[in-house]
C-alpha cells in the first residue's frame, strides 16, 4: 500500500538509532529517514506500495553493548486524522479504539496545558436536539476528550463540556476528538455518547432482552422515576430503565 507507518519501540533492553534506506546495495543506499527510536512517540514514515525499504538499528551510546531489540511496525489508526475521522451514528453509541500508533497533527487545535499527542477523531451528526452526553469512562490511559464543530482543522469551534454534557442541535456534525494526556498515556479509549433520557426509561417503551447467556449494555444516564415505579428497596432513587426478558 502506499501510505504512512508508524514504528514505536515496545521493549528491549537500550536505546536505539534507527534508520530506513531504500536501494539495492550497501554502498549505494538512500536514506529515507534517521533518528532516535522513539519509546513514547512513533516515528511515522510515508512509504509507497511495490518499494522495498531496509531498516538499520543500533545502539545510541557509544561503546555500549548490544542487547535486545524490540519495536512495532504497523499501518497508522484509520481516524487517526481529522479529515478521516470515523462516522458515528445514533441517539447512542459506544466505539472503542487503540492509541498506540496516532499522532497528532500540524495545526491541531490546543485548548488546554499540557500534552496534545496520539489524538484520534470521530464524527457524529446529532439526530436530535437536546442534552448530549458523552464519556471517556472504561479508557486505559489518561485521555481527554474535545467537541468541536466546523469543517476544517485549522477553524474549528470548540464546544465547552459541562460535566461531559452540551447541547446537541439535529443535523449538527461535531468531531470528537480524544487525545492522550501524556507521553506514557498509551491504551484503549471508549468513547461513548447517550441521548437526553434512556430510550426504555419508562415502563411502556422497555427493551426486550432475550437468549441465555448474555449481556446486555445499557445506562440509566438522565433517567427518571415514573409515576407508581416500585420502590425497590428502602427508597426511590429515581434513575429507573426496564427491561423484559
Amino acid at each position: 500500500f502506499t501510505g504512512r507507518i508508524a514504528i514505536i519501540s515496545v521493549g528491549g533492553d537500550q536505546s536505539e538509532w534507527f534508520a530506513i534506506f531504500t536501494g539495492d546495495t550497501l554502498t549505494n543506499l538512500s536514506l529515507v529517514t534517521v533518528d532516535a527510536l522513539p519509546v513514547a512517540f512513533p516515528m511515522v514514515v510515508q512509504v509507497t506500495a511495490g518499494t522495498t525499504y531496509h531498516f538499520s538499528a543500533d545502539t545510541r551510546s557509544d561503546g555500549a553493548p548490544g542487547g535486545p531489540m524490540c519495536f512495532r511496525l504497523d499501518r497508522l489508526p484509520p481516524n487517526d486524522d481529522f479529515a478521516n475521522a470515523l462516522p458515528l451514528t445514533g441517539s447512542t453509541f459506544e466505539t472503542y479504539a487503540d492509541n498506540t500508533l496516532a499522532t497528532s497533527e500540524e495545526n491541531e487545535p490546543f485548548f488546554y496545558g499540557g500534552w496534545l499527542c496520539r489524538s484520534l477523531w470521530w464524527t457524529w451528526a446529532a439526530p436530535f436536539s437536546g442534552t448530549a452526553t458523552v464519556s471517556l469512562a472504561g479508557s486505559t490511559f489518561d485521555a481527554t476528550l474535545h467537541v468541536f464543530t466546523g469543517d476544517v482543522l485549522t477553524n474549528l469551534n470548540n464546544i465547552p463540556l459541562n460535566g461531559g454534557t452540551f447541547e446537541a442541535v439535529a443535523g449538527t456534525v461535531y468531531h470528537f476528538r480524544v487525545s492522550a494526556g501524556g507521553a506514557a498515556a498509551i491504551g484503549t479509549a471508549r468513547l461513548a455518547l447517550y441521548p437526553p433520557h434512556p430510550p426504555n426509561d419508562a415502563f411502556e417503551h422497555r427493551t426486550s432482552i432475550s437468549g441465555y447467556p448474555l449481556d446486555v449494555l445499557g445506562a440509566n444516564i438522565g433517567a427518571m422515576a415514573q409515576t407508581g415505579d416500585p420502590i425497590m428497596y428502602l427508597a426511590q432513587c429515581g434513575s429507573t430503565v426496564w427491561y423484559s426478558w
